[in-house]
């Protein structure tokens, strides 16, 4: 096993050029667009795809949601400065929180999801965020969708044996198109905003798979290679060492759908 993991390892400079010229491929396809948002949690799925974005020209602003319970203003805002891009924050208070949950729950229900908390939670940052954008002119957003079932991002996954997890990986990399990016659609075409997905080419999840797991999950750090990449774009350490974090927590959202519901 340690002869398995020092080759992996050996082989990184490589497995990394190649995930970057393949997410540099996924920008080439971007539909056309008047003007490019960010959906951005100053994570290091989105922080990455914001970094490509303005490496590749695109000249993105970046939008950030939360409450006043929020983990990721600070972190956002951070690297906004950091990146010189335009940063947007939008602070959601209880009242427009409770009063866009029927809606949401609607959509959910037309799209054939389930409007349990999490989706709820899930949805309205982004219905909310969209709203937001497509005042200022936005009408198409990047988002760091499949990072976590490509890379290990998910604490389910730790633990699991390399075989049982690649397994795993990809069921929920196929669940994802029929739930997570229904969902996230779902909310922003309401306010006429479409999203395009970098991880989610075909071509990226494709080699992505072929992976082996210890790249993705390096004992207790998921999204390890990931995590390198970052680095290797020149993204700070606070960025592409920060934890995991699951956006209806880390924005404070589902904090106060559980008070309301």
């Amino acid at each position: 096993m340690r002869s398995r993991l020092s080759k992996t390892m050996s082989d990184i400079t490589k497995i990394l050029n190649n995930l970057d010229q393949l997410l540099i491929d996924s920008y080439s396809k971007i539909p056309e667009y008047k003007k490019l948002g960010v959906l951005f949690s100053g994570g290091v799925d989105s922080s990455t795809i914001a970094k490509y974005a303005k490496d590749c020209g695109l000249n993105p602003y970046l939008f950030t949601f939360g409450t006043d319970y929020s983990k990721d203003k600070d972190y956002a805002q951070r690297l906004a400065q950091d990146l010189k891009l335009p940063f947007h924050y939008l602070n959601l208070s209880k009242n427009e929180i409770e009063r866009a949950i029927p809606k949401v729950n609607q959509l959910l229900i037309s799209a054939r999801i389930d409007p349990n908390i999490m989706q709820v939670s899930l949805s309205l940052g982004f219905y909310l965020i969209a709203r937001e954008a497509k005042k200022l002119g936005v009408d198409l957003f990047l988002s760091g969708q499949g990072s976590d079932e490509l890379f290990g991002g998910y604490n389910k996954y730790l633990g699991l044996k390399s075989y049982d997890l690649g397994l795993k990986m990809r069921e929920d990399t196929e669940n994802l198109f029929k739930v997570d990016v229904v969902r996230d659609r779902t909310m922003t075409k309401q306010s006429g905003i479409d999203i395009y997905f970098p991880y989610l080419d075909k071509e990226f999840i494709k080699y992505c798979q072929t992976l082996p797991t210890e790249l993705k999950i390096n004992g207790e750090t998921r999204k390890y290679v990931l995590r390198e990449l970052a680095k290797k774009k020149g993204l700070p350490d606070y960025i592409f060492n920060r934890p995991k974090n699951a956006l209806q927590y880390s924005s404070g959202i589902q904090k106060i759908v559980e008070k309301i519901l």
